[in-house]
């Protein structure tokens, strides 16, 4: 009787042995790491809703831009079109 349970309990270590291994558990980010691109992106609130990335800031005077552009050709246009009595 008491071989059958030794030979169990040895099995199943043996069987256990050979199964994946858990995955080990994610590292802590130190301080002195650099952040990663998501993490360096702040998450928008009403605090820091003023604050624009240098890529933000670019996109945004290039869109003013183009939109200054379309407003004066659609001032041209209707100017052009008041012209031909249209």
């Amino acid at each position: 009787m008491k071989s059958a349970i030794l030979i169990a309990a040895l099995l199943s270590t043996v069987l256990s042995g050979c199964s994946k291994p858990a995955p080990p558990p994610a590292a802590p980010v130190a301080a002195g790491q650099p952040a990663t691109a998501r993490q360096a992106i702040p998450t928008i609130t009403k605090d820091n809703q003023g604050i624009l990335t240098d890529t933000q800031r670019d996109g945004l005077n290039g869109a003013n831009q183009v939109s200054d552009v379309l407003q004066k050709a659609e001032e041209e246009r209707q100017k052009k079109m008041k012209e031909q009595g249209l």
